[in-house]
């Protein structure tokens, strides 16, 4: 009875000892892959940071603050750096396989993606009044603006041609107010860049799914490690159980 339990023991201790050299103790050859797109998205997200930064700047100049306000390019230069600071820490956390860091990226892209889509929600609803908002941009603008808007889209005026709102002398061949032209300037490119949002849109919810897999490859791995450490530290002190019993017994 004893060599039977014997035998059972040192089966049991076999098992122990292959399931332990089964454990993915890294990550697979898949959940790598999905660390390199993470990383691929988060060089995307760099490139349009740094872009933004660039027209927020640009914007920051007398022409654009006249028409829009300081508001404008300032937003737009905040938002560069925040995604900015958001895909460094995102490519840092995905290179060295950081949870943390992962969890933040994770809540950073979650914010931006519902801030993107309450701004689209909104521009969406708001459209149709862009002849408003250009009226009082126009309204405000310095005499000078006035003369670039009417020289870059050939019209006068505002609500009608060449009235108190113009720029004159009126550009040459000008036959038209700018307000519908610039109306229909707006109209013209809202599909395109709504075509864009909607993409972008797209590319931060497909990262969040591949942030979710990456983090949970990363936990599992990092736990079997443990496992594995805790199982071998396990059979070491068994060892040295067994060698002092073995010895006290030569000693007797």
């Amino acid at each position: 009875v004893h060599g039977g339990s014997q035998k059972t023991e040192d089966k049991t201790n076999m098992g122990e000892f292959e399931s332990s050299a089964d454990l993915q103790r890294e990550l697979s050859h898949g959940q790598r892959f999905v660390k390199y797109i993470v990383l691929f998205f988060c060089v995307l997200f760099l490139i349009f940071a740094i872009v933004l930064i660039a027209v927020g700047a640009y914007a920051m100049n007398a022409a654009v603050m006249d028409i829009y306000g300081g508001s404008l390019p300032v937003g737009i230069l905040v938002l560069g750096v925040f995604i900015l600071l958001m895909s460094l820490v995102g490519a840092a956390s995905s290179w060295k396989e950081w949870r943390l860091g992962l969890g933040l990226f994770f809540i950073l892209l979650l914010l931006l993606s519902l801030c993107l889509i309450i701004v689209g929600i909104v521009v969406y609803v708001e459209k149709d009044k862009a002849d408003k908002y250009m009226s009082e941009g126009w309204i405000a603008a310095s005499p000078d603006l006035r003369n670039t808007l009417q020289i870059a889209f050939t019209c006068c005026g505002l609500n009608q041609f060449n009235d108190v709102y113009s720029f004159v002398p009126c550009p040459t061949g000008a036959i038209a107010p700018c307000l519908p032209v610039l109306t229909q300037e707006f109209k013209d490119n809202f599909n395109t860049v709504g075509a864009c949002g909607i993409a972008f849109a797209c590319v931060m919810i497909v990262t969040l799914g591949l942030i979710c897999y990456l983090i949970r490859g990363i936990g599992s791995a990092a736990m079997n490690d443990r496992i594995f450490k805790n199982r071998q530290r396990a059979e070491k002190a068994k060892e040295r159980r067994g060698d002092k019993g073995g010895v006290r017994r030569d000693i007797v």
